[in-house]
C-alpha cells in the first residue's frame, strides 16, 4: 500500500475542492473559505411575549445577542459579557412580518459591514460578511423563532468529509467527485474466496482486482 497521500484540486459546482487519498481513505476539503448563512422564521408578539427574549448570531470574530425591547420596557437578558448586544425595539402585538422587517432594518442600518440580509415575509436570511468558522453557535435563546443553519461557515481547506467508502477497498488509485456529489474511485478491491481442501475443510483466500466504482450521493453540497 502507498505511504504517500495524493491530492487533487477539483472544481465542483463552480467551487474549488481538494480531494486527498491514501491507501483506502479519502478526504474532501473545501479549498475556499465560506460564510455562515442562517434562516430565521419569526413569530408575532402577543401581549409583550417577546420582551427581553433573544437569539444569538455569530461570526468568526464576534457573537451578538439580539434581544427585543417591547414598548421600551425591556431591560435585556443576562448573557456572556463577551457578546455584543443588539436591541430590536418593537411594539406590543407586532406581527411576524413586522418583526422580521425590524430586525433587517436594524442590521442593515448599523451592521451592514457584518451581515447581509434578505427577507421574504416572516423569513429572514442572514449571511455573514466575514468568511470562516464562527466564533460561537447561532442559536435561539428563548424567542421560539425557527432558526436553521443553511450553510456552515468554514475556514479555507476545511475538511468536509473523511472516510473509507468501501470495506472491500484495499487501495485508491484515483478519485473524483461530480456536481451531484457522487464519488468515483479507481482502486484495488479485494474479495474473499472459499475453497474446500481434500479433507473437506474450508480454505479462505483474498483475491485482489482493479475496478472503478461510483458511490452515489457520497456528499451533499
Amino acid at each position: 500500500m502507498s505511504n504517500t497521500e495524493i491530492g487533487i484540486l477539483q472544481t465542483i459546482n463552480s467551487n474549488q475542492y481538494y480531494i486527498t487519498y491514501k491507501n483506502n481513505f479519502v478526504n474532501l476539503f473545501k479549498s475556499e473559505a465560506m460564510s455562515s448563512v442562517v434562516k430565521i422564521k419569526t413569530i408575532a408578539d402577543v401581549n409583550k411575549s417577546l420582551n427581553n427574549k433573544y437569539f444569538i448570531l455569530s461570526t468568526p470574530s464576534n457573537s451578538y445577542c439580539i434581544y427585543f425591547n417591547v414598548d421600551s420596557v425591556g431591560v435585556g437578558p443576562q448573557v456572556s459579557f463577551s457578546f455584543s448586544t443588539i436591541v430590536i425595539s418593537i411594539s406590543e402585538n407586532d406581527n411576524a412580518n413586522t418583526i422580521s422587517t425590524t430586525i433587517k432594518s436594524k442590521l442593515d442600518s448599523l451592521y451592514s459591514n457584518v451581515f447581509i440580509t434578505a427577507i421574504d415575509g416572516d423569513e429572514l436570511t442572514i449571511t455573514n460578511e466575514e468568511t470562516g468558522k464562527n466564533d460561537y453557535l447561532t442559536v435561539d435563546g428563548n424567542t421560539n423563532f425557527n432558526i436553521s443553519l443553511i450553510q456552515n461557515g468554514s475556514d479555507s481547506f476545511s475538511k468536509i468529509k473523511s472516510e473509507i467508502p468501501d470495506e472491500k477497498l484495499y487501495e485508491i488509485l484515483d478519485a473524483s467527485v461530480n456536481d451531484s456529489g457522487d464519488l468515483t474511485i479507481l482502486g484495488i478491491y479485494n474479495t474473499s474466496n472459499k475453497t474446500i481442501d481434500e479433507n473437506n475443510k474450508p480454505l479462505w483466500s483474498n483475491i485482489y482486482f482493479k475496478d472503478t466504482k461510483t458511490y452515489s450521493s457520497w456528499i451533499n453540497f
